[in-house]
């Protein structure tokens, strides 16, 4: 959903209108054998008389549907090959009626002719060229998508997603190099902010706080956030579960917890601290990189 609303904005719409165009080039290069025959002689007559060149002949990748990472990896691919492409078209324009390629029926001539128009399309490179950086702007979404989606993703893993997504997202749009980049980073953040306000916000806060990795460590000091208004948070979560009012001794506890007092003491700290430790360990660099990340946000900014 969140993906489908960066596309949707002013500068998606631009690219979603060439990515099919490419995707269509695509497509027919590899249904012609004769095509990807010529792009290999192409290049390896390009490496013969240029030994600086790599020694390489790629071919075209078709993207997978479902994975805009694999569109990335296909449109990279087309890029690469471009000056290749280029050759081939002016190779063809050179024969006229003795074209190799622009042959058959009248459908087949006809789709021949608009695939070598649009190879000369520089909007088509341009907008190519640009997915890079949309990526970029993707990519923190394809780092939380496996946690998100797995089978034993928590409550509280949830909500530190988001708060993480916002506060990436904040930072890449005051990187931002155009005011069109600006946008559309703040359709992602608006499409975020969208969904966190549809969402049951009440368990999610409590999950968090409830794991003792977490606590109140993530969110920022508004009133919310006191004993007091956990206080209220908690006891109106209970009587959405439970019929009877919480007892004293649970708001006894409650208030030891959130203060490190009694049983959630100086031993207990220390044992998450060691449950924290272990953990960072036995992930790999990166990803311990982003759950030390995660314990800093002020996502409750966003949870109005």
């Amino acid at each position: 959903l969140i993906v489908g609303d960066y596309f949707k904005s002013s500068g998606g719409t631009v690219y979603l209108g060439y990515s099919k165009k490419a995707s269509d080039l695509i497509s027919w290069l590899r249904s012609k054998t004769l095509v990807l025959a010529t792009l290999r002689d192409i290049q390896v007559a390009l490496n013969s008389t240029n030994p600086s060149r790599s020694h390489r002949v790629l071919t075209v990748i078709r993207a997978v549907l479902t994975r805009w990472t694999a569109h990335y990896l296909a449109f990279r691919r087309l890029l690469d090959l471009k000056f290749a492409l280029d050759i081939l078209v002016r190779q063809e324009k050179s024969l006229g009626r003795d074209s190799k390629i622009v042959t058959g029926d009248a459908a087949s001539r006809k789709k021949a002719t608009e695939m070598l128009r649009l190879i000369e399309d520089p909007v088509m490179w341009m907008t190519l060229a640009r997915f890079h950086r949309m990526v970029g702007h993707l990519q923190p979404l394809s780092l939380v998508i496996n946690i998100a989606q797995a089978a034993h993703c928590r409550l509280d893993e949830v909500l530190i997603i988001f708060g993480f997504l916002i506060s990436r997202y904040i930072v890449l749009r005051g990187k931002a190099s155009s005011v069109e980049e600006n946008s559309i980073i703040q359709a992602i953040i608006d499409s975020l902010e969208k969904r966190w306000s549809k969402c049951d916000q009440d368990v999610f806060l409590a999950a968090v706080v409830l794991n003792p990795l977490y606590r109140i460590k993530p969110f920022a000091r508004l009133r919310k956030f006191t004993n007091a208004g956990l206080m209220t948070l908690f006891v109106k979560l209970w009587g959405r579960f439970f019929p009877n009012t919480p007892s004293d001794e649970f708001q006894k506890e409650l208030l030891e917890y959130l203060e490190g007092h009694g049983d959630y003491g100086e031993e207990f700290i220390n044992w998450v601290d060691l449950v924290r430790s272990a953990a960072e360990v036995d992930v790999c660099s990166s990803l311990s990189l982003f759950f030390s990340s995660l314990i800093t946000l002020q996502i409750a900014a966003k949870t109005s």
